[in-house]
């Protein structure tokens, strides 16, 4: 039963019940013609999407009926032109209470029904960048020495001076 009617008289009450605010999350927003898209959802929370035949509108349900919060991303490669969150929560007995527009990582709060509807703009292309082709830098290189050629290729081979010292010329006037 969705509602209560107190009396068939003219003055008669009738009260809304929870299972009327828990249909409202679905029938006032998704209309006739709408698809249910797939979702991906890594939350604890169960999540249904609806998008219109125009696909300029978005409704997303979110039932969380755990013990402890989630927090939503909705990731649709869509610009978010305008956004309305409603939303009923068991424990406090509020129903289809606006709360205004959807937040990236929105907490969506144990024991809680929430309804975001979502205004669709253009679709989101990612930019694309080309990549800066950088040229190498070119270390300045010495030549290693040969390790296996003498130190003083091309001298007379009979030179017995130590490596790094030089020998004094020898004088042709002097006597032994």
């Amino acid at each position: 039963c969705l509602i209560e009617i107190s009396t068939w008289a003219p003055d008669a009450v009738i009260k809304r019940l929870p299972g009327h605010y828990i249909m409202m999350h679905f029938s006032k927003f998704i209309k006739n013609g709408y698809k249910r898209v797939d979702v991906t959802e890594e939350l604890s929370s169960k999540v249904g999407a609806f998008l219109s035949p125009d696909e300029n509108e978005l409704v997303v349900v979110v039932s969380n009926n755990y013990v402890k919060a989630d927090n939503l991303f909705i990731d649709i490669n869509r610009e978010i032109k305008d956004s309305k969150v409603y939303r009923s929560t068991k424990t406090t007995e509020t129903y289809m209470e606006e709360l205004g527009t959807y937040e990236p990582g929105m907490k969506i709060p144990a024991m809680t029904l929430t309804t975001i509807v979502l205004e669709l703009g253009d679709e989101i292309v990612p930019e694309v960048v080309e990549p800066e082709v950088v040229e190498p830098e070119t270390p300045d290189v010495t030549e290693p020495e040969d390790t296996n050629k003498p130190e003083n290729a091309g001298q007379d081979s009979t030179d017995n001076t130590e490596p790094g010292t030089t020998q004094e010329p020898e004088d042709s006037d002097s006597e032994e």
